[in-house]
């Protein structure tokens, strides 16, 4: 072409498209990463809170049955809780692997 544009071989083409892919995946990699660092800490301050619940009651709360009873509900809400996260978890990861742009 006479238009100071060249033509790209097959070649250069192929590598191009490979290397916009490989970026591709690295941000995707980090995207998931990043989201997994966020859930593990949303389920470290979660569990934070929930021991902060159970020593403020423990420490407000005189009557022994109340106290067992509402930390078995704490238990309960706590073990919920991580479930859903590790599901959320495992949902972005499964999706991202079903879905990775190297799969042909």
């Amino acid at each position: 072409m006479s238009n100071g544009k060249r033509n790209l071989s097959k070649n250069e083409i192929k590598s191009d498209g490979f290397t916009k892919k490989a970026n591709s995946k690295f941000e995707h990699e980090e995207l998931v990463e990043d989201l997994k660092k966020s859930l593990k800490l949303i389920m470290r301050d979660a569990s934070d809170t929930f021991t902060n619940l159970e020593d403020a009651l423990s420490s407000k709360v005189q009557n022994d049955q109340i106290k067992k009873d509402t930390k078995a509900i704490k238990n309960h809400l706590q073990i919920e809780f991580e479930k859903s996260v590790n599901i959320a978890l495992d949902k972005i990861v499964n999706s991202y692997n079903k879905n990775s742009v190297f799969k042909e």
